[in-house]
Formats: structure tokens, C-alpha cells, sequence
């Protein structure tokens, strides 16, 4: 799907990672993660703009701090933001001292860190920016942190039947109240973007007062310095959430799996795995399902990445 209305630069690599056992307290994790590149008809030099993380900021006797997510860069130089955060990210929230104290307020200064450096890089960001959404679990609290429309959701099960899932994070779209009220408060417009004859194509974008740019399609990113003229921020939107014994699955994908898969297909999709501690196997089929909805829906075909994360009783 493309970010901004003229433009349709994703893709270009594809990157996997083997599941990873990690300690922490009375629970351990394994991890999986997937990227698959998109399509561009006419497009043969794309990139993939997508980008994942899965790290250990802390992991010891006294307790485990995992920070894994997914970051969908968009508009020219959306791989170049993306990549400066992934590399980045997870270490500014590790160093930052309140981080097991005061998790929730270490999110926020990292972030804000995070905004502050890619301003300062020399990546052209006019235009470019990159979503983010990740989840940090200290010990048993966790929370997730999210920028724009990548998403996080969370699945609960007694017995390994029978799932349920709980929303981690919201699509912070341009027509979404709260969303809307900030970018008319700043100058902007949210509509969507009308065709010759006046009708309207798309999903809301945010556009400046007298101009018809930038066309962005979400309310929150990383970088896009013109849209955050009209209200856009980097600020995270960030949930809490205590983990129990029923806790055992965290999906975190960018929207190129949720654009045609819902977090209901996702959770059956990736449930079925968890008896045999396979997420590498459930992230694969994940973005499968994905890839194959965009093939039969659209010529364009977005960047689709994915983390699964599997929690147990050690």
C-alpha cells in the first residue's frame, strides 16, 4: 500500500532469523521473524523497507528485559530511516537508566531520542520516514510502544486451545478522533486523496493547509519533517499489560500483513505452532498468507514482516 500518494518505494531484501532461546525469570522465549520482500510492476531496483529486531537488553539471575519490533519505512529514503532505527532503537532503550524502574517512562526518552537522532542524521526526510512498533517485556510486565500503523497484538490460551487475543497497539490513522483533532489543531487536512472527477481514492492522508502534499496515510511516524509540520508525531502510544500464566504468543508485524490479514486469522494461523515451539515455522506461514492475499487483491504488493514471539513455563 502506498504511504504517500505519489510515491511507491518499498522493498528489496529479504531477511530471516532463527528462533533464539532466551532466559528470563520462570518463563523463556523463543523467537522467529520473517521479511518478505513486495512487488512494483516497472519497479526492478526496489528495496525492502521493511526492518525487525529481536534483542536481549538484559538477561541474567535477577530478570530478563526483551525488546523485540518492526519498523516500515516509506517514501524515497523509508529504508534508510528504517535501517538508522533498527540499529539504534534498542540500544537507546537499553542504556537508559530507569529502564527496569520505570520501563514506560525509558520507552518514552528512547523514542524521543530516537526522533531527535534521525533529525540530526543526513538522510533526506522531507518526504521518508518509518513506522515502529515494539513490545519490551521486563520480567513479567509487558509493554508496547507504537508509532503509526504497524501493529502488535497478544494471544492467551489455558490449555493451548481455544485462543484469544488481546490488541497491543491501535492504527494511528489520520480519521481516527483523537488522531484527526491534533493534525486540524496543527493546520493540516485529513481527506483522501480525489481522483479527476472528485472522487475519493484511498485511505484519509494528512495534507498541509493550502497544499495538496504530503499525502501521508498515518497520523504518527518517524521522520516525514513536512508532516510533522501539521501535527504527525513520533511521539509512541504506549500500553501496559501484566503477563500471566495464559500469556504465550506476541505477533508484531508491519501492515503489510495486516492490510488483508486480520489479528483473528493471525492468531489461528501462528496458534497451531506453539505445542511444538515452532514460530519459525508460524512466522513463515504468516507471511505467506499475506503475500498471497496482496498477490489476489492488488498488482502492487507491499513489504511484509513479521515477529513471533512463543512464551513458556521453563
Amino acid at each position: 500500500m502506498d504511504t504517500y500518494n505519489l510515491h511507491s518505494f518499498h522493498f528489496n531484501i529479504m531477511i530471516t532469523l532463527s528462533p533464539v532461546l532466551v532466559a528470563g525469570s520462570s518463563y523463556k522465549f523463543i523467537v522467529s521473524s520473517s521479511s518478505v520482500i513486495g512487488h512494483v510492476p516497472l519497479n526492478p531496483r526496489k528495496v525492502n523497507q521493511d526492518r525487525f529486531w529481536n534483542e536481549d537488553l538484559k538477561n541474567d539471575d535477577t530478570g530478563c528485559v526483551k525488546y523485540i519490533g518492526v519498523a516500515d519505512g516509506h517514501g524515497m529514503n523509508g529504508h534508510d530511516v528504517a535501517e538508522l532505527l533498527r540499529k539504534n532503537l534498542p540500544s537507546l532503550v537499553g542504556i537508559q537508566a530507569d529502564l527496569i524502574e520505570t520501563p514506560k517512562t525509558a520507552l518514552s526518552k528512547a523514542h524521543a531520542d530516537m526522533s531527535l537522532m534521525i533529525k540530526k542524521s543526513k538522510i533526506e526526510t522531507s518526504f521518508s520516514g518509518t513506522t515502529s512498533t515494539s513490545v519490551l517485556i521486563v520480567d513479567d510486565l509487558l509493554l508496547c510502544a507504537n508509532v503509526g500503523d504497524s501493529r502488535a497484538i497478544l494471544g492467551y490460551s489455558d490449555k493451548g486451545i481455544d485462543w484469544r487475543l488481546k490488541p497491543l497497539s491501535r492504527d494511528h490513522k489520520p480519521d481516527e478522533p483523537v488522531e484527526k483533532a491534533r493534525i486540524l489543531a496543527s493546520g493540516g487536512r485529513v481527506m483522501s486523496y480525489k481522483g479527476a472527477n472528485g472522487v475519493s481514492i484511498g485511505p484519509p492522508r494528512v495534507w498541509l493547509k493550502n497544499q495538496d502534499s504530503p499525502g501521508l496515510a498515518m497520523s504518527r511516524s518517524f521522520g516525514d519533517a513536512v508532516a510533522a509540520t501539521v501535527g504527525v508525531t513520533s511521539e509512541p502510544e504506549i500500553t501496559e499489560h501484566t503477563l500471566g500464566p495464559l500469556d504465550k504468543i506476541v505477533i508484531v508485524a508491519s501492515d503489510g500483513v495486516w492490510e488483508f490479514v486480520s489479528n483473528e486469522e493471525a492468531m489461528a494461523i501462528v496458534s497451531p505452532h506453539y505445542r511444538k515451539m515452532n514460530p519459525e515455522l508460524a512466522v513463515e506461514q504468516l507471511c505467506a498468507r499475506a503475500r498471497y492475499r496482496w498477490q489476489d487483491e492488488e498488482e502492487v504488493i507491499d513489504d511484509i514482516t513479521a515477529v513471533v514471539l512463543f512464551r513458556y513455563h521453563s
